[in-house]
């Protein structure tokens, strides 16, 4: 993520900081220690600590297989963090696939479900972290922690259940026509899934529409929904879409998908 200029870095076991480009040690805290890392333009420092003039990027790593304290949030893997141009840093959380699942799984579905539920979580939450490396192209990581990629928590995402079920399905890869496949999902289908082609224009055997007659029409909160705009919010989306048709007549609806 995107942060201010400044931000505290701790683990139990103590962390070695590194000049990430030359591999050189700018400081070694004790266990608990907070250090507070400040990002200007120039260099990154902390002013009672190190001075790293010009560093473009720092590690920190814990030591003695603790976790990190980041912020006041606790990740495993360790934190790499990019200097920006305007003073501000980009965090990075560089940490192996399966922790990554099995604190998505955690934030993305409740840890109490049934295991083989979390199961088939764990290979879609995989197979789209391996598939998503360029949604966000320039920039540093391979995939944010917001709903626009995959809800991602560090320790906090994490639970018994959630863990269990990552190292179940360990290295399990979803494939189509011999290829690791991107696989989406959803809080509610409404009972039945969209076909590919109506949603993003691309046309994929695997995600064809189908029923979903697993779905409870009286306990998925968004099984029926409406949305209400006004004349002059329709005007402006059109507009912001390059689409400006000046002032609104009507509306009428010429087809639906299936």
């Amino acid at each position: 993520a995107n942060a201010p200029g400044e931000m505290a870095f701790s683990s139990d076991g103590g962390l070695i900081i590194y000049n990430a480009v030359t591999g050189e040690v700018l400081y070694s805290a004790a266990a608990s220690e907070s250090v507070s890392i400040v990002s200007d333009a120039s260099a990154y420092y902390s002013a009672d600590k190190f001075y790293a003039q010009g560093a473009e990027k720092i590690s920190i790593q814990p030591q003695n297989g603790q976790v990190i304290d980041c912020g006041g949030t606790k990740y495993r893997g360790y934190i790499l963090l990019e200097k920006e141009a305007n003073g501000l840093m980009t965090v990075l959380n560089i940490v192996n696939t399966e922790d990554y699942v099995a604190s998505v799984l955690g934030k993305e579905m409740s840890y109490s479900w049934p295991q083989e539920a979390l199961k088939a979580q764990a290979v879609c939450a995989r197979n789209f972290a391996i598939c998503r490396g360029n949604s966000h192209k320039g920039y540093a990581f391979d995939v944010c922690s917001t709903t626009h990629c995959q809800v991602y928590a560090g320790i906090a995402g994490e639970h018994e259940n959630t863990r269990k079920a990552t190292e179940a399905t360990k290295g399990v890869l979803a494939t189509y026509e011999g290829k690791v496949v991107p696989l989406y999902f959803y809080a509610t289908s409404g009972g039945k899934t969209e076909d590919v082609k109506n949603v993003w224009g691309s046309v994929h055997g695997y995600l064809n529409a189908v029923d979903d007659p697993y779905e409870n029409p009286e306990k998925a909160s968004k099984y029926k929904w409406s949305v209400t705009l006004t004349k002059s919010e329709i005007e402006q989306k059109l507009t912001k879409a390059g689409a400006d048709i000046g002032s609104l007549k009507n509306i009428t609806l010429d087809e639906t998908t299936p």
